[in-house]
C-alpha cells in the first residue's frame, strides 16, 4: 500500500495498539515493573520511520520563565495529596525508615524522572502528539486522543498486575468513605 493510500491515522493507531499489545503482554506475564521500557525503542523507531525532527517530537529547551511553574506545580499537587492523606489517617509514617526514604527519593528522582520523560512522555506526548498533528489533527483533538491512548495503555496495569490494583484501589476508597462518613 502506498503512503498516499494509507490513512493518516495509520501510524498513530498502529503505534498505540503495538505499545498496548507489548506492555499488556509484559503485565500479564509478570514483567509489570519493566513494561514501560518498550516505549522508548518504539518512540525512536516511529520517530525515525516517520522522519520527525527533534522539535516535532518535543525535544527542545523550554522557556526559562516556565521552569518555576514546572517545578512548583507537581510539588504543590503531590504535597496537597500527601497532606490530605495524612489528615484523613490514610497514612501511617510511624514506622518509616527515613534514611531509606531519603535514599529512595534521591534514586527515584535521578532515575525515575528521566525514564518517565523518555518512555511515557516521549511516546505519548512526543511521538504520538507529533504523529497525530501530522495526521492533520488540531491541538484539542490531539490532546484528547493522546490522553485516551495514555489511559488505555495503563488499562492492563490496572487489571492484570497480579490482579490487585483495582481491588486495592476500591478497598482504599471504601475505607476512606467509611472513615469520612463515620467521622473516624
Amino acid at each position: 500500500m502506498t503512503e498516499a493510500a494509507r490513512s493518516p491515522l495509520t501510524w498513530p493507531i498502529g503505534g498505540v495498539l503495538l505499545a498496548i499489545g507489548i506492555t499488556s503482554t509484559m503485565d500479564a506475564t509478570g514483567f509489570t515493573m519493566f513494561s514501560a521500557l518498550p516505549l522508548l525503542p518504539l518512540m525512536v523507531l516511529f520517530w525515525l520511520l516517520q522522519r520527525f525532527t527533534r522539535a516535532e517530537i518535543g525535544f527542545v529547551w523550554g522557556r526559562r520563565q516556565h521552569d518555576g511553574l514546572a517545578i512548583i506545580h507537581p510539588l504543590v499537587v503531590v504535597g496537597l495529596a500527601a497532606l490530605i492523606a495524612l489528615m484523613t489517617g490514610a497514612v501511617d509514617v510511624s514506622g518509616a525508615e527515613w534514611q531509606k526514604v531519603g535514599l529512595n527519593l534521591v534514586l527515584m528522582s535521578l532515575t525515575g524522572v528521566p525514564m518517565l520523560v523518555l518512555n511515557e512522555e516521549g511516546f505519548f506526548r512526543g511521538w504520538l502528539w507529533a504523529s497525530l498533528s501530522r495526521a492533520a489533527q488540531s491541538e484539542i483533538p490531539t490532546l484528547i486522543w493522546s490522553s485516551i491512548a495514555f489511559a488505555a495503555w495503563h488499562g492492563s496495569w490496572a487489571v492484570l498486575d497480579d490482579g490487585t490494583q483495582l481491588r486495592l484501589s476500591r478497598q482504599r476508597r471504601a475505607d476512606l468513605e467509611s472513615r469520612l462518613s463515620h467521622g473516624s
